[in-house]
């Protein structure tokens, strides 16, 4: 492919046979032959693709446009790629043709047409086109996936089968590479229906992972249509948990313990955490709450501990009643309140030693050393009157100091009936005896728990409201001094049979088995 170019010479036909020369350039463009050289289009679709090259000579610069001028038939199209307009060259261009439903069947010679601004005629080169009715067929779709289920459970696709033009085979369908181990058609074969003939894809897997794989569908009819469609199944995680302990019978307060096997499915090891919980436990029973580890392989035998409330688990869980600074000091120690409370006296006698010895000495003085030994004597009584103290409020006993009463224990936690000692110390009194009460009443009341004068308090048969009872000594010395401890009424665990859902969860994947408990 080349430029021409080359003078037009004119000679006259005059007697002197003048002559004149033009100049002329001669820019050839040609397109190649196409490949390939014939195609076939059904009605309602495109065809394959024709190449063929455009070129222009060295100097050529403009546009060549491209078109189907003859024997295109009715109802088709013909399209060029990348444009029909091509004015960098050479150029590869890609041909299709498309024909509409009701195109018009049969061959047609086609003429493929380049022309540029100037030229006499255009390059055309030609093809041969066949517009065929469209064949029987069929599409194979599945509506649901992905699809999940835990290890060892099924998961369904939903799919259908479609008939295109007619067609009426029936079809096999397959699940094709990386399929779970469990994958299965039913029914099968199918034959597509224009509305779309359904089946259902069932699979399933003792693994935890997922599967991407292919349904494949191979018509029966003589070309063997094969279409595929795509799906994905995810096979998860899971454990099982298991009791292997016989029902547990206890008294109230006692604890039973049951040991539980919790195993990995799909894995040999547990991917998270495993928390173990229980629910429909019985009114005071608490359950320990075990957990297995993360990465632990295999199964793993776990402890469970139920824990009941009764006479036989009672817990002291009240701070003692707040008393004065100063009995506290008397009850932590008793040594430092009696020093405490004499050592004025102490230094005050020594004092008035000195002085009644400075007396002595001095004859002018001696007569009044009478008068001084009687106001060390008075003063003496005063003192040690003043150096007791006592719980709340104050007064003299007979001992001649303050009254004091301390309770012991200072809190108790108690089931109905059942009994606690309490003991009372008076201090600052020769009479030592006590008077005891329960919220204020003297020797308590069947609601609230009684109370007999050797301080042995009884609960009440019934939790009564509020459930903390108070149980007070008072001083029969000074009835303004006294003591108080704080005693709750706890109720116990009821008897009866329960079953207690044991939880297992670990993640998204909850499992559960059940353990009995029978409290007497």
């Amino acid at each position: 492919m080349q430029d021409y170019f080359f003078n037009v010479n004119g000679v006259g036909t005059d007697a002197g046979s003048t002559t004149h020369d033009a100049a002329v350039t001669l820019q050839v463009v040609d397109i190649g032959a196409p490949s390939p050289a014939s195609v076939s289009v059904q009605q309602g679709n495109a065809s394959q693709g024709i190449t063929f090259l455009v070129s222009g000579g060295a100097a050529f610069s403009g546009t060549v446009t491209l078109s189907c001028p003859t024997g295109i038939p009715a109802g088709v199209t013909c399209n060029f790629a990348p444009s029909a307009s091509v004015s960098a060259l050479p150029e590869t261009v890609t041909l299709t043709f498309t024909a509409s439903p009701s195109a018009a069947l049969g061959t047609a010679a086609i003429t493929i047409s380049a022309n540029a601004s100037g030229d006499p005629t255009a390059k055309t080169q030609s093809v041969s086109l066949t517009v065929t009715a469209p064949a029987a067929d069929y599409t194979l779709a599945i509506s649901n996936s992905p699809q999940s289920a835990t290890v060892n459970s099924a998961a369904t696709f939903n799919g259908t089968l479609q008939a295109r033009n007619g067609y009426a085979s029936a079809v096999n369908l397959s699940c094709g590479a990386e399929m779970p181990p469990t994958c299965t058609v039913s029914p099968n074969p199918v034959t597509p229906t224009v509305a779309g003939a359904a089946f259902t894809l069932t699979t399933q897997s003792d693994l935890a992972r997922a599967y991407n794989f292919n349904v494949n569908g191979t018509g029966t009819d003589a070309a063997h249509v094969a279409h595929t469609a795509s799906a994905t199944f995810n096979s998860l995680f899971t454990l099982t948990i298991a009791d292997s302990t016989l029902p547990q019978t206890l008294n109230a307060g006692q604890s039973a313990q049951y040991t539980l096997e919790v195993t990995p499915v799909g894995s040999t090891t547990f991917p998270s955490v495993v928390n173990i919980t229980c629910s429909g436990l019985p009114a005071g029973a608490t359950c320990s709450n075990p957990s297995v580890a993360a990465g632990a392989s295999g199964a793993q035998t776990v402890t469970l501990t139920i824990s009941t409330l009764g006479p036989g688990k009672a817990a002291l869980r009240l701070a003692s009643i707040q008393r004065p600074a100063q009995a506290e000091l008397a009850r932590s120690d008793p040594g430092k309140r009696k020093t405490g409370s004499r050592m004025p006296f102490v230094l005050w006698a020594s004092a008035v030693a000195m002085m009644v010895g400075g007396f002595v000495r001095r004859p002018s003085v001696r007569k009044n050393a009478a008068v001084l030994m009687v106001l060390l004597v008075v003063s003496t009584l005063i003192l040690t009157s003043c150096g007791g103290s006592g719980g709340s409020g104050g007064g003299f006993g007979g001992g001649g100091g303050l009254v004091s009463v301390r309770v012991s224990p200072s809190s108790a936690s108690k089931f109905p009936a059942q009994t606690q000692q309490f003991t009372a110390a008076v201090s600052g009194s020769t009479n030592t005896a006590v008077t005891w009460q329960v919220n204020g009443a003297m020797g308590g009341s069947p609601a609230t728990g009684t109370i007999d004068a050797g301080g042995l308090y009884t609960a009440p048969a019934a939790v009564p409201n509020p459930a903390t009872v108070m149980v007070s000594a008072v001083s029969q010395a000074d009835v303004t001094r006294s003591d108080t401890a704080q005693v709750m009424i706890e109720a116990p665990t009821p008897s009866g049979t329960y079953t207690v859902t044991v939880t297992a969860t670990a993640g998204s994947v909850v499992q559960t088995t059940a353990a009995v408990l029978v409290v007497n």
